[in-house]
């Protein structure tokens, strides 16, 4: 059933969120790079966060990941890296 196929995709989800956590804390730049890019949009398994997404990606870019600058979330606001 559809409901036992959407437990079953929360379950991958956090299941992929717990290892790329592990990775990450490890000191592994690429999935601090995917905790923050989880963390900035949120998904059935992990609540969106910016706080924690801004966090890993600093991380990250102190790891040698190239981040790209952050999209503009509203119309209009320009961020200049």
């Amino acid at each position: 059933t559809d409901g036992d196929a959407d437990r079953v995709g929360i379950a991958d989800e956090k299941g992929a969120f717990i290892a790329f956590l592990a990775a990450a804390e490890d000191g592994y730049p690429p999935a601090q790079r995917k905790l923050g890019e989880i963390y900035d949009s949120g998904n059935p398994a992990v609540e969106r966060n910016f706080a924690e997404s801004i966090r890993w990606y600093q991380k990250a870019r102190e790891g040698g990941e190239q981040i790209p600058p952050p999209k503009p979330r509203m119309p209009g606001i320009t961020i200049t890296p």
